[in-house]
């Protein structure tokens, strides 16, 4: 299980140890939910698995803790690193090695965004858009509609997280 990885490997993501945190609970549904999955069972549905499934702030809690592991995966090299041109190299080069890229999650948009506009401000790459006032305001314009993205739209429908996360 991720999360029993997440633990043992002692990472730490203030949005990821709060929903395992707050939602202890559900970490042990989860838990019994892959034993009764994994291991023998005499009814084809166990009632783990069916009480599980049926719980919609849990469905909704697994939904947000699967785009926060998606963001702290896909970011990792600027955590450890920070931002920079050898970074963005070096978090290419990681996605391959990991053979994953998350092309559905509301976090990977929000980033490329926001790197298209660090390299816009940079000025360095021949490719992007000349810097000119019509498109400054165009690159502002863009940089505050990334503000206002929510990228991920779970953890603002479960119910004992606050809205500040």
């Amino acid at each position: 299980m991720v999360v029993e990885g997440w633990l043992s490997l002692k990472e730490s993501d203030k949005a990821i140890d709060e929903l395992l945190s707050v939602y202890e609970d559900y970490v042990l549904i989860i838990k019994r939910c892959r034993n009764a999955v994994y291991h023998y069972q005499k009814d084809i549905v166990d009632k783990r698995v069916e009480k599980a499934v049926t719980n919609k702030e849990l469905l909704t809690w697994a939904g947000a803790l699967l785009d926060e592991f998606i963001r702290f995966l896909y970011i990792y090299p600027f955590n450890k690193h920070g931002i920079c041109e050898e970074t963005v190299h070096l978090q290419k080069e990681y996605l391959d090695l990991v053979g994953w890229t998350p092309n559905e999650a509301g976090w990977v948009e929000w980033y490329e965004t926001f790197f298209f506009i660090l390299q816009y401000y940079d000025g360095n790459n021949p490719e992007m858009l000349m810097r000119t006032l019509q498109n400054d305001r165009k690159i502002e314009g863009a940089l505050k509609k990334l503000k206002s993205i929510n990228a991920n739209p779970y953890i603002t429908m479960l119910s004992r997280i606050k809205a500040n996360v």
